[in-house]
C-alpha cells in the first residue's frame, strides 16, 4: 500500500494499482523503444549479390534492407531521381561504375501494348555500365559494388529516424571507405532529424570524418561538406581480460582525439 496526500479521498493505493502504474511505466517505454526499432533502417554486413534473375515487376515482392536487395529494388522501381542521384555518388567515390535501368518487354505481347508501354508488359532489369563499352549484370562484377551500393541508396533515401549500417567498408579499397565518410555527413545534413549507427573497422572512414572536422574549424574545401565534432560520437569496444569495456572517445574542435 501505498500513502497519498491528506486531499485524496482514498489514502491509498492498491496492489492491483500499484501493478497497473508499473506496467504502464515500464511497458509503455519499452513499447516506445520497440516501436523506434522497428522502424529503424538496418543494413547488414554482408549485403546479398542480386541473383541474375532479379527483375523488377509491377507487382513487386517483399525485399529486405538487411541484406541490402531492397536498395536494387527501389533503384529499379522507376525512380529515375534516386537513379541519377545514386550515379552521382559514385561517382564521388571514384565506383568505377553506374548503375542502368533496362527496360525489357513481354515477347508475347503486341505491337499496340509495346507502343503504349503496357506496364502488365513492362518489366525492368538493373545492370551496371563499368565503362569498357557494355552493361553487365550486378553478379558478373567484383563482390565490392554489391556491398556498397546498398549503403549509398540508404544514405540518399532521405528517410528521417535511425539507420544502422554494419561495415560499410567490407570489400571496397581504402579510397573508396575514405568517400564514405562524407557520404554520411551529407546524409545527416540533408535530413536533420536523421542519426546514423556505424559499425566499421576502417581507419580510413574516421579519418575522413576527423578531417571534415578540422577543415571546418579552419579552412574547408570549396566542395567539401561542413562537420562539427557535436555531430560525432566515436564509441570503442575493447576487449581485454576484465571483459568487454566500451568507452568514448572524445574529439575536440580540430579533429583530434581528445582520449588515445
Amino acid at each position: 500500500m501505498i500513502p497519498l496526500g491528506d486531499d485524496t479521498p482514498d489514502k491509498t493505493l492498491t496492489a492491483q494499482e500499484v501493478r497497473n502504474f508499473l506496467e504502464l511505466v515500464v511497458l509503455g517505454t519499452t513499447a516506445q523503444l520497440a516501436s523506434y526499432l522497428h522502424d529503424a533502417q538496418y543494413i547488414g554486413p554482408l549485403r546479398t549479390i542480386p541473383p541474375r534473375g532479379f527483375l523488377y515487376e509491377r507487382a513487386g515482392r517483399i525485399t529486405s534492407w538487411a541484406d541490402g536487395l531492397a536498395a536494387w529494388d527501389l533503384l529499379l522501381a522507376d525512380r529515375p531521381t534516386l537513379v541519377e542521384r545514386t550515379n552521382a555518388w559514385l561517382r564521388k567515390l571514384g565506383a568505377g561504375c553506374q548503375v542502368a535501368v533496362q527496360q525489357l518487354f513481354d515477347g508475347t505481347a503486341d505491337a499496340e501494348e509495346l507502343s503504349d508501354g503496357h506496364v502488365d508488359r513492362t518489366v525492368l532489369r538493373l545492370l551496371l555500365d563499368t565503362g569498357a563499352g557494355s552493361l553487365v549484370l550486378p553478379s558478373e562484377v567484383g563482390a565490392g559494388i554489391s556491398q556498397l551500393i546498398p549503403v549509398v541508396v540508404a544514405a540518399l533515401e532521405g528517410r528521417s529516424g535511425l539507420t544502422l549500417v554494419e561495415q560499410p567498408e567490407i570489400h571496397i579499397h581504402p579510397a573508396l571507405q575514405v568517400g564514405l565518410g562524407d557520404l554520411f555527413i551529407d546524409a545527416i545534413t540533408r535530413e536533420l532529424r536523421r542519426t546514423l549507427i556505424i559499425e566499421t573497422h576502417s581507419e580510413h572512414l574516421i579519418l575522413r570524418l576527423l578531417r571534415r572536422i578540422r577543415q571546418t574549424t579552419g579552412t574547408l574545401d570549396a566542395h567539401a561538406p561542413a562537420f562539427s565534432e557535436d555531430k560525432l560520437s566515436v564509441i570503442y569496444v575493447d576487449a581485454s581480460q576484465s571483459g568487454v569495456q566500451i568507452r568514448r572517445l572524445r574529439v575536440d574542435a580540430d579533429g583530434e582525439f581528445v582520449d588515445r
